[in-house]
């Protein structure tokens, strides 16, 4: 009939397909047979090059890597490369949760579970025990183990009852291919998670976004930051995907932080403003930012806190909880006092900073003295001026208005150096010595009437009018 008869072509490409998946079955059983021959020999450092990505999906496949990628771990110790022991990781952790696990065992749950907790703990010990050897560079590999094992518990209680979903750390579902039906899961099963951010930051992984995520935590920044255009479309074309965009705005933080500590500050201010305003539920992301650019070891860095500062302030205009004002405050009144200490602003901008500082977060003790000192200050520059200008009721009125006791002390003290200079006969005549004394007298009677100095003032201006003549 017509209709159902196929035409050549269909027919040829049906056949293609079929010999295609036949081709590469043999060739992954052939994978298989060569991983197992590897595993018999003890030659396990082969084996990690030997299975492509699909191939991880047979348990069988997936049990020799873990256990091939643990011996070269446990041979290798400290020398042993962070590529392996990130792949160790991920093959451990996810055999771990596989359902193939227990296929052996007679059945029983408490027998599954205490084999479960003495493979986990026989891998977390090995894991440490590398972490510790390599000091400060041993840190992203705890995290790496403690962060999927988190990930996987909580992805188990949505996977239950589910086992045509396996459960692969992030980097190991990329591999084999299922880190899209993962995402799947994830995506449904927002009710196993603790917070609304944590959902979003496992999607993440799972999403687009995933690969640049993983490169960062090889702290491969460079790799991801080449990701930065196709990251950026794939914002635009998923326009409103909560988990991307929470991703992407994990991978410009840690780029941008990265280039901030290493000193190329111009592309970390870029990249940091443009992850502003940070995406709905991220107050994990915006605590690591503020602890990040708020550090005291960087408090003498001008070039760091102008950045810190610069983000900040956008921060701040985009959001303003307690957390964000704090530090905002904190760095703002650093860079001031710095920049004063170096001659690069004056007393007046580093008071408008420190009002500005203080406003911000009035409980910052440190920042309240600084205002504190900047006013003072400011008070005695201007208490200084109107005093060498002869402005004696103004500069009385200043030292009044203080709140400084400094500025009270450093008013007597210029009333103290000109009456030694009216005493020593600076004044060209006694009438123009005896109104300045005058002047002196009701200015400091007016700031405090009991000063010592008063009766010394009083005493000058009686010998000027007495020999004035003056009743």
């Amino acid at each position: 009939m017509v209709g159902e008869k196929k035409d050549n072509a269909s027919l040829f490409s049906e056949e293609n397909e079929a010999s295609d998946s036949l081709a590469a079955s043999y060739q992954s059983h052939c994978r298989s047979l060569s991983l197992a021959r590897c595993w018999q020999a003890g030659r396990v450092r082969e084996m990690r090059t030997l299975s492509s990505g699909p191939d991880l999906l047979h348990p069988v496949v997936l049990e020799l890597h873990a256990k091939a990628s643990y011996l070269v771990l446990k041979e290798e110790g400290r020398r042993a490369e962070p590529v392996e022991v990130n792949h160790f990781i991920d093959c451990w952790l996810s055999f771990l949760f596989h359902p193939a696990l227990f296929y052996s065992l007679p059945g029983k749950q408490e027998g599954a579970e205490s084999y479960r907790l003495e493979i986990f703990a026989a891998g977390e010990k090995l894991v440490r025990k590398y972490s510790e050897q390599q000091g400060e560079n041993g840190a992203p590999f705890i995290r790496h183990w403690e962060e999927d094992f988190a990930l996987l518990k909580t992805l188990s209680a949505a996977g239950k009852d589910k086992e045509e979903v396996p459960l692969y750390t992030p980097a190991l579902a990329w591999q084999a291919g299922i880190a899209e039906q993962i995402f799947r899961l994830v995506q449904g099963h927002q009710d196993v998670f603790p917070g609304q951010e944590d959902f979003l930051a496992a999607g993440a992984l799972y999403s687009a976004a995933g690969p640049a995520l993983l490169l960062i935590r090889m702290e491969q920044y460079d790799a991801a930051k080449e990701q930065f255009a196709s990251l950026e479309k794939k914002d635009e074309e998923n326009n409103g995907d909560p988990f991307f965009a929470y991703g992407l705005a994990q991978v410009k933080m840690a780029c941008g932080l990265h280039s901030l500590q290493q000193g190329r500050y111009e592309e970390a201010e870029k990249m940091l403003i443009d992850l502003l305003p940070l995406p709905l539920h991220s107050s994990m992301l915006e605590r690591g930012l503020l602890v990040a650019l708020d550090r005291e070891d960087r408090y003498l860095d001008p070039d760091w806190l102008a950045v810190s500062v610069h983000v900040l302030s956008e921060l701040h205009r985009n959001s303003s909880p307690p957390s964000v004002k704090r530090a905002f405050c904190s760095v703002l009144t650093h860079q001031a006092v710095l920049l004063h200490n170096e001659g690069a602003i004056e007393s007046k901008v580093l008071l408008t900073s420190m009002k500005k500082a203080v406003c911000l977060n009035p409980g910052d003790a440190f920042a309240r003295m600084t205002l504190d000192d900047a006013q003072m200050d400011a008070e005695i520059h201007a208490l200084h001026q109107t005093m060498s200008a002869g402005k004696l009721g103004k500069a009385s009125r200043i030292a009044q208005q203080s709140a400084y006791q400094g500025v009270v002390d450093q008013f007597f003290i210029f009333v103290a150096q000109v009456l030694e200079q009216i005493e020593m006969g600076d004044y060209p005549d006694d009438e123009s010595a005896c109104l300045m004394v005058r002047q002196l007298l009701e200015g400091a009677v007016e700031v405090d009437p009991e000063h010592r100095i008063i009766e010394d003032i009083a005493l000058l201006l009686d010998e000027f009018e007495e020999r004035l003549g003056i009743l």
